[in-house]
């Protein structure tokens, strides 16, 4: 997939925020994914119109989720649009 990560940080509660830039065609493929992990993490776009995800991990799943979306970004979509 295509998408590059752009920040991150920790918040105040241990979470850990991160921004994602996707390409805008992947954009619905990875928000089904992150849907999956359910309890993992939750999604947002902070920007309308720009494809920018915002993604916060909860504490016990950031290392589990990380690794998941690398393998998501190892992923080649090109044969799915």
């Amino acid at each position: 997939m295509n998408f590059k990560q752009i920040d991150q940080k920790k918040l105040s509660d241990g979470s850990l925020r991160i921004l994602l830039e996707v390409e805008t065609s992947q954009m619905m493929y990875l928000g089904y994914f992150l849907e999956s992990l359910e309890g993992f993490c939750n999604y947002t776009t902070p920007i309308r119109k720009e494809p920018i995800l915002q993604v916060d991990i909860v504490p016990d799943y950031i290392d589990d989720t990380l690794l998941i979306l690398e393998f998501l970004k190892d992923w080649i979509l090109e044969n799915y649009r």
